[in-house]
């Protein structure tokens, strides 16, 4: 069915002059790039800039389609006309990053993916194949499940009663470290998460998840060379571990994007319902260029995001700073078909809407999110959009 959808998609490329309709025009022009014709995008966009010369819009969707073909040049002349004609419309299209600090959030930090990693090495199916592997008992499988769902949440105060107790005193030295090590690395302290892991080690050498999580502290404490060791002992000892090709796949991609895709590649070959995975494999392939087959691993990461209210906010959350406006209206308009008050979810559409022309729209839904909203940051910049005699985002 993809490559029956693929092919129809293509033969409405062949042609730039489909329809003299605005929202066709860039409607075809964004089937064009998420199938890799970038030329026929390109002609697509020029037939609206022609007809459209004074809209910034065309201009930041040449610029993209330039951008994914290696015309650097032929980007850089659209991005300055565009910014030109609106800075604020185009920086909020073409900065990821300002999108994903002035979006609302609640409680998962899509921000700064790094920062969301560094926090969070903890996979609690992996853990729990090697120990589903050993024989500890049921009371010792607990406390470490414990101890590890505690630190997850950074619920300090329970990560240090579970490790005083009598329970956690009977399992194997290495395992001790280990937890305490995660425990240290949690709370910000890598360095001595690391003295931790690098004893779990010498206490039992064949333990590859140590060597993984003292990968993450030199990673943390940007030790490259001994993070990407760390990590490639842990693949040694354990080759079928999905996190291990995970964290390396980050801590490359920090160091060189395309060594990274590999690792990546193969996290989700031996899990392929590994989302986190998933959604920063499709970043990075649309950072590379590869629009298409980011989009497919982007659709397959989020699905796993619609079980609960909270995750479907956070799916529209990434939809929107990943660029899909319409995916995210869609979602936040289910979320707020349950919470019709819920000011996040008001604000986040409010910009989506702003960012496909509905004007009206967003600023109706920002303007209700200001009631209750106390963000600062975020009620500037509702004034700035929706406060204006002249709309900011007529060009």
């Amino acid at each position: 069915m993809r490559l029956i959808k693929n092919i129809a998609i293509f033969l409405f490329c062949l042609s730039a002059y489909l329809s003299n309709a605005q929202i066709n025009s860039l409607n075809f022009a964004e089937m064009c790039m998420n199938i890799g014709e970038y030329p026929q995008a390109v002609e697509h966009l020029t037939n609206y800039i022609q007809r459209h010369p004074d809209e910034s819009i065309g201009y930041i969707k040449r610029a993209q389609a330039y951008g994914a073909s290696g015309q650097l040049d032929l980007q850089a002349l659209d991005l300055k006309t565009a910014q030109e004609i609106n800075l604020v419309k185009t920086n909020m299209y073409i900065n990821k990053d300002y999108r994903s600090k002035v979006i609302a959030k609640k409680t998962y930090n899509y921000g700064k993916s790094d920062d969301l990693f560094g926090k969070s090495p903890i996979r609690l199916t992996d853990y729990n194949k090697w120990l589903n592997s050993t024989d500890l008992g049921e009371e010792q499988m607990r406390v470490i499940n414990n101890v590890l769902r505690s630190a997850i949440v950074y619920d300090f105060d329970a990560v240090k009663e579970l490790t005083t107790s009598n329970s956690f005193q009977g399992i194997p030295s290495y395992l001790k470290y280990d937890m305490l090590g995660l425990y240290e690395l949690k709370r910000g302290n890598f360095e001595k998460a690391s003295e931790l892991f690098n004893q779990s080690i010498a206490d039992n050498d064949t333990y590859a998840m140590a060597y993984h999580n003292l990968g993450i502290s030199y990673y943390l404490r940007s030790e490259m060379t001994q993070a990407i060791d760390a990590l490639q002992s842990a693949i040694t000892l354990d080759s079928n571990i999905p996190l291990f090709y995970y964290s390396k796949a980050k801590v490359n991609e920090s160091i060189n994007p395309s060594g990274a895709l590999d690792y990546y590649e193969k996290a989700i070959e031996l899990d392929d319902e590994y989302n986190e995975a998933m959604l920063d494999y499709s970043i990075l392939l649309k950072s590379l260029g590869q629009f298409g087959q980011g989009s497919i691993y982007l659709n397959n990461g989020l699905r796993g995001l619609d079980n609960d209210l909270e995750k479907r906010f956070v799916k529209g959350s990434i939809l929107l700073v990943e660029g899909d406006y319409l995916s995210a209206i869609d979602i936040f308009d289910d979320f707020l078909a349950q919470q019709p008050n819920d000011a996040e979810a008001l604000y986040n559409r409010g910009l989506s809407h702003i960012l496909v022309s509905n004007y009206d729209a967003g600023c109706r839904d920002l303007n209700q999110s200001s009631k209750t909203l106390t963000d600062s940051s975020r009620l500037e910049i509702i004034n700035q959009l929706c406060s204006t005699v002249n709309n900011p985002f007529d060009n």
